[in-house]
């Protein structure tokens, strides 16, 4: 019995350590204009191509 509250003991803490990561990610604009970067990719290839 003792090893089921061991686990569960276990299982919190590795979900408050994600949650917490989410937070800092979150907190930390990690999260904000997602897409600007995929759009960076493909205006780096359109430059290339018009150079040549």
């Amino acid at each position: 019995m003792e090893i089921i509250f061991l686990l569960m003991f276990i299982s919190f803490l590795i979900a408050a350590t994600f949650l917490g990561a989410f937070f800092w990610a979150n907190r930390n604009a990690q999260f904000r204009n997602l897409s600007l970067d995929a759009y960076k990719v493909l205006e780096d290839e359109q430059d290339q191509q018009s150079e040549e």
